[in-house]
């Protein structure tokens, strides 16, 4: 006579069929909430995305990089603005601009197929609700952090879709040690190190909190945990070498950090919001409900690994151990303002795995709900998408078409440098081809590349500097020194030439 097993049911392998189409529509969600933003305006959004496509345009004309950088997601936007131009769909500068706002928005909801597969790896208890791994994956797809990084984060948000997949296949190789599990996890680990240098600094940090509590819990056999540390070594050696070729620069700034890390906590953002120095609404649009949500959901995991740890299965154990503490690092109220601003959107990447263990071991339906609402300051984005906010960009259509009438006074653009604010840069960087920069970042050195140096000030129509930022204040403008030549002003720009030579930089208030 047949027995009934005492181990926990999991989902049989055949009535997966809803939850999957669940995930295709979620993917296809964001994806059109993405595509929606992006195609709102002639532009791109934000403040940095023109950025993409100085770069991608070097790529396509020169075979390299025009600065400095992690290449892959610059490449991939440059092969498939290949494929539209060789198609004949657009001329070559809007094959451009279509390939980065097309590959922005398809790539990013991929995020959603590794968050799946490890909530349900996780939540496969038959007590646990079939809908915590949609939720979650609802969660990281159509965020505030996911939504406002849109356009001008682009390496950001890809780059936590390989972090993500690295993040199962590390799992999974702990629970099932396959090294092809490794194998993956390395791959992916690889491709977030090409793409940027903050979600590499967040797996980085991941792993050592998950090697950490792996060896301090003991689980799994000794080879196991050697596996971990020679993967993080060969993969890290490699991604060192890419850095060191691509873009030295980042190489120092992730081995200072890594070195002294006690320096991502100089001047605490949280006195500077207290102060009012942050009068931006999107910063507090984003980052105190960010914050508050993130660290109220960290103090519930903790609550929930005190009580139920005896129940708690040890390799899901240095999973919620790990997200917990990445969580309550990356959403500190505590770090200083350069590093806050980019750590705080990507913390609900380690707070969504949090949240699947709180939906799993929560077993009534009025505290799960509860949970839901302290989930809600991470996802009014998307809310604000459907009610009609339109991105915002660092200009208006008409200041991007009046920049191209300073082509005819700049005469050698490939040895002539533009000082300008920020928002404005990379636009005359795209329509003049020239070198720009804010000025500060410039030495005795720098002056000696450029036989032309010009300061351009911008009038009227700035436009805003951010997504769900419509009332937002543009960055200062530069002030021409007294004894540079004004060549060009008309209704919008005033463009003043100077000598080469170490010069003083101001602005019209403090950045």
């Amino acid at each position: 006579m047949a027995t009934r097993s005492n181990s926990p049911q999991q989902f049989p392998e055949n009535s997966n069929t809803f939850e999957k189409l669940g995930l295709l529509l979620i993917i296809a969600v964001a994806a059109i909430i993405r595509l929606q933003i992006n195609f709102s305006t002639q532009l791109m959004p934000g403040i940095n995305a023109p950025y993409y496509l100085v770069q991608v345009r070097s790529i396509l004309e020169n075979g390299t990089l025009g600065f400095p950088d992690l290449p892959l997601v610059f490449y991939t936007e440059a092969f498939f603005a290949k494929l539209l131009n060789f198609a004949g769909l657009c001329d070559f500068s809007g094959c451009i601009m279509i390939s980065s706002k097309i590959i922005d928005a398809l790539l990013y909801p991929l995020i959603a197929i590794p968050l799946f597969l490890l909530a349900n790896s996780v939540a496969k208890d038959i007590k646990a609700p079939r809908w915590i791994p949609l939720l979650t994956v609802v969660l990281v797809t159509m965020s505030t952090p996911a939504i406002v990084m849109i356009g001008e984060l682009q390496k950001n948000s890809i780059g936590l879709v390989w972090a993500m997949f690295y993040i199962y296949f590390l799992y999974k190789g702990v629970g099932r040690g396959r090294p092809l599990d490794y194998l993956w996890a390395g791959a992916f680990f690889v491709l977030t190190g090409l793409t940027h240098l903050g979600a590499l600094g967040f797996c980085l940090a991941f792993s050592a909190s998950f090697l950490f509590f792996s060896i301090t819990l003991k689980h799994g056999r000794k080879i196991d945990l050697i596996k971990m540390p020679v993967l993080l070594l060969l993969t890290t050696a490699s991604i060192s070498a890419f850095l060191l070729f691509f873009d030295p620069e980042r190489l120092g700034k992730l081995v200072s950090v890594i070195l002294f890390p006690i320096k991502m906590f100089e001047r605490p953002i949280i006195f500077a919001v207290l102060n009012g120095a942050t009068n931006s609404p999107l910063q507090y649009l984003t980052t105190i409900p960010i914050v508050t949500s993130a660290n109220l959901l960290a103090i519930l995991g903790l609550v929930l690994f005190v009580r139920k740890r005896g129940k708690i299965v040890s390799k899901e154990k240095i999973l919620l151990l790990t997200s917990l503490t990445v969580t309550i690092f990356m959403a500190s109220p505590l770090l200083g303002a350069e590093w806050a601003g980019r750590l705080y959107l990507m913390a609900y990447i380690p707070v969504t795995i949090v949240s699947i263990f709180l939906l799993k071991y929560t077993l009534t339906t009025w505290k799960r709900l509860c949970l839901v609402v302290l989930m809600l300051p991470l996802m009014i984005a998307p809310v604000q998408v459907v009610l009609g906010v339109k991105p915002a960009t660092s200009i208006t259509n008409e200041a991007y078409n009046d920049l191209f009438k300073l082509k005819n006074v700049i005469g050698d653009p490939e040895r002539t440098l533009i000082i300008t604010r920020h928002g404005l840069e990379w636009w005359a960087a795209w329509t003049l081809r020239v070198n720009v920069s804010q000025g500060w970042n410039l030495t005795k050195e720098s002056f000696k590349n450029y036989d032309n140096i010009y300061y351009l000030r911008q009038k009227t129509d700035q436009g805003n500097f951010g997504l769900l930022d419509s009332d937002g204040l543009s960055f200062p403008e530069v002030v021409i020194p007294p004894n540079a030549e004004i060549v060009y002003e008309d209704e919008l720009y005033i463009l003043a030439k100077t000598q080469p030579g170490p010069q003083q930089f101001y602005y019209e208030q403090e950045p």
